[in-house]
């Protein structure tokens, strides 16, 4: 098993060029995803930690179940 990190990421593309965002849970990826829809960031794609697409919907699920304290500790 990897002891490496993964991360959701949300990005897309703004007036200035493209933004990237690597959001170690759900719940920042879908606050980061609420940010880029209030900046009006076009073509925004989320990625899971497998790196396989998901959906806002999706995200919106995962990202409004709270988080254990131990996770964020880890």
């Amino acid at each position: 098993m990897s002891t490496a990190r993964r991360f959701y990421v949300v990005s897309g593309r703004a007036s200035h060029g493209a933004i990237t965002h690597k959001c170690p849970t759900a719940g920042m990826a879908l606050d980061t995803l609420r940010r880029f829809t209030q900046d009006a960031v076009q073509n925004i794609t989320i990625l899971d930690p497998d790196g396989l697409p998901l959906s806002e919907e999706a995200l919106t699920v995962l990202g409004e179940e709270p988080v254990p304290a131990s996770a964020v500790v880890a």
